[in-house]
């Protein structure tokens, strides 16, 4: 039969990373990326404060651009957010009021985000963007590599999504990932594949295609093998599966790298969100007590410096520096000596 084209999907990057001052191709929404709101008037309060701009909340990301000048922005991944926060900050531009706080962490360095809607007492960033980090945080299922979930499967049947279809269920498979394999079965929906063991349902694997990079016919030590390549943010995992016989394991690649293609030209991330009526302002749940903060404008002030979270880096022991010949902090992630000293104008 025809084999269809080697498809390899790139790495998913768009709600996993934290960029600042993107260029402009970066900043637009890619395949499956959509805008559920957008917010004028709203201060990068802590790296860009006293200035003007815009928040685009996506299914993905947060974005923030500078009205004055669009080369200096924010892409914040909602796969790097740990918490959303509204405390009362004490800003030079509006004085008392209440702000956003995101808390992020990418690899091992933490950053902060203080957004403030420049609207009086309108509660729609809030709102909104918690809304939407709980709708994302509650449908990791779609992005996730899962393994050994109680959920997944129940009574010998895939549990399946809102939007998921199931093309193909296979016995016989094994899975390669332990010394001697495992025998369990194998299901190809439209969003990703899901493999369990026939003995122990519970020991099981989902692999979203988001995940995947690449489909493949490799040799292991169990024999020719389908091969997952899984992305770098998932630790660059490689799983096998062992389908016998050779005609089905080739019949299987066609159809999951079809799958995997078209899964791609438009993604599912499984993110559902409209934007309703905001509720009124004193009602909304506060996450913390009050936060008094003066926030100092500064223009002066490094652009990553500013939303290094304190006290957020690895918490190394201290490191010789050559070039200052003394010791020095570990410096975060993305950080050179040079970036701590060199001031933008």
């Amino acid at each position: 039969m025809t084999q269809p084209a080697d498809f390899v999907a790139g790495e998913p990057w768009r709600d996993r990373t934290i960029l600042f001052d993107a260029s402009e191709q970066r900043m637009k929404a890619g395949p499956g990326e959509f805008v559920i709101d957008q917010l004028e008037n709203v201060e990068d309060t802590k790296g860009n404060n006293g200035s003007n701009g815009s928040l685009v909340i996506t299914n993905l990301r947060l974005i923030w651009v500078l009205t004055a000048n669009r080369r200096v922005n924010l892409s914040v991944g909602l796969g790097t957010v740990s918490q959303v926060d509204i405390r009362t900050v004490v800003s030079k531009l509006r004085g008392e009021c209440r702000a956003l706080y995101i808390t992020t962490k990418q690899k091992q360095t933490k950053y902060q985000f203080i957004f403030t809607y420049l609207v009086s007492e309108s509660p729609r960033l809030f709102s909104t963007v918690e809304a939407v980090h709980t709708a994302y945080q509650s449908t990791r299922i779609y992005r996730d590599i899962k393994v050994r979930s109680a959920s997944i499967v129940r009574d010998g049947n895939v549990q399946l999504l809102e939007n998921e279809e199931q093309y193909q269920m296979m016995d016989g498979v094994w899975n390669l990932s332990g010394d001697k394999g495992e025998l369990g079965s194998m299901v190809l929906t439209n969003l990703r594949v899901i493999w369990f063991a026939d003995l122990d349902p519970t020991f099981n694997v989902s692999i979203p295609y988001c995940q995947a990079l690449r489909f493949q016919i490799k040799a292991s030590k169990f024999g020719k093998a389908l091969v997952v390549r899984i992305a770098k943010i998932s630790n660059s995992l490689i799983i096998g599966f062992r389908i016998d016989p050779l005609e089905k394991l080739q019949e299987t690649l066609s159809v999951v790298q079809r799958l995997h293609a078209i899964y791609h030209s438009f993604p599912l991330y499984g993110v559902k969100f409209e934007v309703e009526e905001v509720p009124d302002l004193n009602v909304l749940p506060l996450n913390a007590a009050r936060d008094d903060v003066d926030i100092v404008d500064e223009d002066k002030i490094d652009t990553l410096a500013n939303y290094y979270r304190e006290g957020g880096g690895v918490g190394s022991d201290p490191v010789y520096s050559a070039d200052l010949g003394l010791a020095i902090e570990p410096l975060p992630e993305g950080f050179s000596l040079q970036d701590l000293f060199v001031v933008k104008l």
